[in-house]
């Protein structure tokens, strides 16, 4: 873990091994190898400190952990020592599906800054954050985001700067065999509460459900006992049963941050913050290379143990700050616990040794339901005609249907009749 060292010295070091720290922040940060200092290029330090002064003074690690900047350095980053970049796509969202919005958020945020700087900024005479920006100039901002937008979508055609290929859901599933199975039933669309349309589906009973909902009846009514699944189950798992290497107390990365707490339920007389201990590198596919015997050992063990299920309620309280680290609280408890009941231990030591080689990459994806029925389990991950999977979707999938032979399909819920706001239901009419 770093430890401050001061910015008067930095130059002693010349930090030829540098690895990123936060690339999910527009401030990259570098921790040197050498000297273990976190350092920010110097081509960046007048960016940073006019933009974003706060990303200056902390970095924050994959692991959302935060530890003070050292200083600025110069020549670290990839730009300055001639590298490519290498990807690090956001997430789909409603808002942001484009590979282009994905892919060069950075260069777009980077492009905005500048822009709003020429014309406000300077035309202001004052130095403002982004948020404050935002604040005085709401439209400004919305012009300057848009042309750096056209801009990176032009750039990218003449000269991209990331390979943006991505796998296309149908040739994944010609070639990993998903069970996929369909519903249908009528779909319609009626104005929400915000007057939007918004489109559900109705049940046999009459009840406007979404897809996902509709889908849980179904199963239910076939017997099974059906519970929210995605990251829940997986971050339990991990919080509980690796906790003795997460907090391995031999580990020389280990630190101790505060984090607010993720409770949603907690105890006004309880603190608010939290201590957690956990290596610096959590979740980190470089902390599953250098950690990597003791993680072989502890899934080794628990291979061999007596009972799973004893095994986990023995560490449920040693866990409690890494399953607050990791927002695992009662709900997330019993449904890892059912799981243990149900789930063959090779299949459950097989997902914890799939995740954990790259945590924070591989907690997503994870399908929607986990649906347990006798001694029966299954994973279902719900989509409706337009959805698609998303890369960490399929990654988890083929996983699952190969090396981690568990129980999965995809069930597809599609309207008897597509409709459109052209021919809107509304309730009551």
């Amino acid at each position: 873990m770093n430890t401050k060292l001061g910015t008067e010295n930095l130059r002693e070091c010349p930090h030829t091994s540098v690895d990123v720290v936060n690339w999910y922040e527009l401030v990259r940060k570098y921790r040197c190898n050498s000297c273990e200092r976190i350092l920010i290029c110097e081509c960046e330090s007048t960016r940073s400190a006019r933009f974003l002064p706060h990303q200056t003074k902390r970095a924050g690690g994959p692991g959302f952990w935060r530890v003070p900047v050292d200083g600025f350095a110069h020549g670290i980053c990839h730009h300055c020592r001639g590298m490519a970049l290498p990807p690090a796509p956001l997430a789909v969202l409603p808002n942001r599906k484009g590979k282009v919005q994905r892919y060069y958020w950075r260069e777009i945020r980077r492009m905005t800054f500048e822009k709003l700087a020429a014309a406000t900024m300077d035309s202001e005479g004052a130095s403002l954050t982004l948020a404050e920006m935002q604040k005085r100039f709401p439209e400004v901002v919305k012009t300057c985001e848009r042309e750096a937008l056209e801009f990176w979508k032009t750039s990218h055609q003449r000269s991209p700067l990331y390979g943006t290929k991505e796998r296309d859901q149908e040739s994944f599933l010609r070639r990993v065999a998903v069970p996929v199975t369909e519903l249908r039933a009528r779909y319609e669309v009626h104005p929400a509460d915000n007057k939007h349309p918004l489109g559900r589906f109705r049940s046999a009973t009459g009840e406007l459900l979404s897809a996902e909902r509709l889908a849980r009846l179904h199963y239910e009514n076939q017997g099974w006992e059906v519970h929210d699944c995605e990251r829940r189950l997986i971050n339990a798992l991990c919080s509980v049963l690796l906790s003795p290497v997460y907090q391995d107390p031999n580990d020389p990365r280990l630190f101790t941050g505060v984090r607010g707490s993720t409770n949603p339920f907690r105890d006004r007389s309880v603190p608010s913050v939290v201590q957690v201990t956990l290596p610096d590198d959590f979740g980190t596919s470089a902390n599953y290379g250098r950690r990597k015997s003791a993680y072989t050992y502890r899934l080794a063990s628990l291979m061999s143990c007596p009972d799973l299920v004893a095994e986990f309620d023995s560490l449920k309280e040693p866990s409690l700050t890494m399953r607050e680290y990791l927002a695992v609280h009662d709900a997330e408890i019993g449904l890892a616990r059912r799981a243990l009941e149900v789930v063959p231990r090779s299949v459950v030591c097989g997902m914890l040794d799939w995740v954990v080689r790259d945590f924070w990459n591989r907690h997503g994806g994870w399908p929607d339901l986990f649906m347990i029925r006798a001694r029966e389990y299954r994973f279902v991950e719900v989509k409706t005609k337009n959805d698609r999977l998303s890369q960490k979707q399929m990654a988890w999938f083929e996983w699952a249907s190969g090396a981690g032979a568990a129980a999965c399909e995809i069930v597809k819920v599609l309207p008897e009749r597509a409709w459109t706001l052209s021919n809107l239901v509304v309730e009551g009419e």
